[in-house]
This record gives structure tokens, C-alpha cells and sequence, in this order.
């Protein structure tokens, strides 16, 4: 119910961005821009050796590609340089896996399912057809738990987490009300999605390459 609730939200105000975007001369002349976001994204989930090693010969990570979609705004403060926060809702992938000596397979997924909130500075540099920027910032992403029952759930609990952002891109005027700025992004998470460090710790990094569409 949450996911739907969460998607039904976000294609409300996806639709409202389309709308108000219909109500300017020109995007160039805003200070403010909304936009639309999707994100293609690949896991790589790090591990540290815990105090007490999972000691299974058969443990792995299993690193899966995702997506998202959302909701973003620009804020320009200077010619060169504009804060950007963003809204999600990402669908991640990146699982852990253990065969025990008796061949039983267990599998638990790190944050399957999350809303995720983002915030970063633009720096950009003014060319005649293409505007290159460098942004870096902090994100949060919260886990929608979901109600299953979990034999690893108290030790692999669906944490949230909070990652260190940054990136290239460029803006291209896609006409005289939309702006197209393909992005590629790093996002270093900080937290152990571990409830203990006993077995080990577990941080999730990603690389991204992000669509966006700002009008």
C-alpha cells in the first residue's frame, strides 16, 4: 500500500511540473526549474570482515542493477552556481548470499525498496549550445520495510542509509521550455546496513547515469 501511495504522489506532481512548465517564455530565464528525473543505477555493495567472519565459503555479494524515478528542483543562486534538491523512489538491487556447508541457500536483499531525498550544488559553466556542470552533495535514502516475515531480519534489518554524492553532467535546451541533462553520478554510502558489525559490515555504493528533463 505505502508503494502505491509513494508512486501515485510522485506522478501527481511529475504531471504538475508538466503543467506549470507550459506558463513560461522561456526556461533559460527562470530562477526556478522543476523537473522530471529516471535513474539507471548498478550496485557495489562493500564489505568489511566483522569480529566473528561469516566463515561460509559459499558467502557473496551480489551486485544487481536498479532503477528510480522522481521529482527535482533548480535553484539558480549565481550564473554558475545552483542548489538542487531531488525526491525518489527507487527501486534498488544488491542482495547477500550464503550456501552453508549442508548446500542450503539463503538470500537477503539490502533495502529492496526506499524513498530517497537528495541535495546538491551545481556548478556550471556557461557555453553556447551545452552547459558541462560538476555537482556533489549528501542523500538519504529511506527504507520501506515490508512486512514479510525474515529469518535474517534482526540481524539484516532494511536500514536507511545516507551517501556522499557526486558527479558530472550537462544541460542541452531540448526546446524553449524544456531542458534535457543526462547526468553520471557516484553515490558513496556511509552507514552499515549491518544491525551489528559481529558478521561484518556492509555499506552500499552505486553509479548512476540519470535522465532529467527541467522546464
Amino acid at each position: 500500500m505505502m508503494k502505491k501511495i509513494v508512486i501515485l504522489v510522485l506522478s501527481c506532481l511529475c504531471l504538475n511540473t508538466l503543467i506549470v512548465a507550459q506558463d513560461t517564455d522561456t526556461v533559460l530565464d527562470k530562477n526556478w526549474k522543476l523537473g522530471i528525473h529516471f535513474d539507471f543505477n548498478y550496485s557495489n555493495i562493500l564489505y568489511k570482515v566483522g569480529t566473528q567472519p561469516l566463515g561460509y565459503d559459499g558467502f557473496r555479494l551480489l551486485n544487481k542493477a536498479g532503477f528510480a524515478l522522481g521529482i527535482n528542483a533548480e535553484y539558480k543562486v549565481t550564473n554558475s552556481f545552483f542548489l538542487v534538491p531531488k525526491m525518489e523512489i527507487g527501486f534498488n538491487g544488491g542482495n547477500i548470499q550464503w550456501t552453508t556447508p549442508n548446500e542450503a541457500v539463503t538470500e537477503y536483499e539490502l533495502i529492496p525498496l526506499s524513498i530517497n531525498f537528495m541535495f546538491y550544488a551545481h556548478y556550471k559553466r556557461q557555453l553556447e549550445k551545452l552547459n558541462p556542470y560538476f555537482f556533489a552533495g549528501t542523500g538519504f535514502r529511506m527504507s520501506l520495510d515490508r512486512e514479510e516475515e525474515d529469518l535474517l531480519r534482526e540481524q539484516y534489518s532494511h536500514k536507511s542509509d545516507v551517501s556522499i554524492d557526486f558527479g558530472l553532467g550537462f544541460d542541452r535546451l531540448f526546446s524553449s521550455k524544456f531542458v534535457f541533462a543526462p547526468e553520471l553520478k557516484y553515490s558513496a554510502g556511509v552507514l552499515n546496513l549491518n544491525d551489528t558489525d559481529v558478521n561484518g559490515i556492509f555499506r552500499r555504493h552505486s553509479i548512476a547515469i540519470i535522465f532529467n528533463f527541467k522546464a
